[in-house]
């Protein structure tokens, strides 16, 4: 049972114990990804977009000249950086819609985590923890708000994909869908 704090130990380093209880940790875009043990969740969101990839080559063409050649190559990929592409060198033919989420990492803790004698365990406290396990995904139904296109789960359970039927330029290499890939994790 809880047993009260002592105040005699007020102000003094006192280890505890105990299995933390907590309502557990949400998703904050994914209603429905809930994980009721958990202390933290790490969800990383990458986006499926065009990228560019700049060469340098230099050629000694005698001994006091040298040529220099920038080129550059575009083509899509996952990412967990945006990019913008009107500010690549060669943006005609290549657009990246703005991205479904935020790409990158997000971490979530739970704000209610309490040791059984009472002690409520600070949030930063919690934001400190590492070590997240992969969780898998299930069911069709992800919680997700309206302004979100639907989501289907791939990859075995370890993603969801979202879509939208706004296709890329194509006059640089072919339409490409933009979408958002999102993993989840807990610990």
């Amino acid at each position: 049972g809880r047993q009260p704090l002592d105040p005699a130990h007020d102000d003094a380093l006192v280890h505890v114990t105990g299995r933390l209880q907590t309502s557990g940790a949400w998703d904050p875009d994914f209603s429905a990804l809930h994980r009721p043990d958990a202390l933290r969740l790490l969800r990383v969101t990458e986006v499926y977009q065009w990228q560019e990839e700049r060469h340098d080559t230099e050629t000694r063409i005698s001994a006091t000249e040298v040529r220099k050649e920038v080129t550059y190559r575009y083509r899509p990929g996952w990412s967990r950086h945006h990019s913008d592409a009107s500010r690549f060198e060669v943006s005609s033919g290549h657009r990246n819609p703005p991205p479904l989420l935020p790409p990158g990492n997000l971490f979530s803790a739970v704000a209610d985590a309490t040791l059984p004698c009472g002690l409520i365990i600070p949030r930063d406290m919690l934001e400190q923890l590492a070590g997240f396990e992969p969780v898998p995904l299930s069911g069709p139904a992800l919680g997700q708000p309206a302004h979100l296109p639907p989501a289907a789960v791939v990859d075995g359970g370890s993603a969801v994909y979202l879509w939208t039927d706004e296709a890329w330029d194509t006059a640089g290499g072919g339409a490409v869908p933009s979408a958002a890939g999102r993993r989840e994790a807990l610990l």
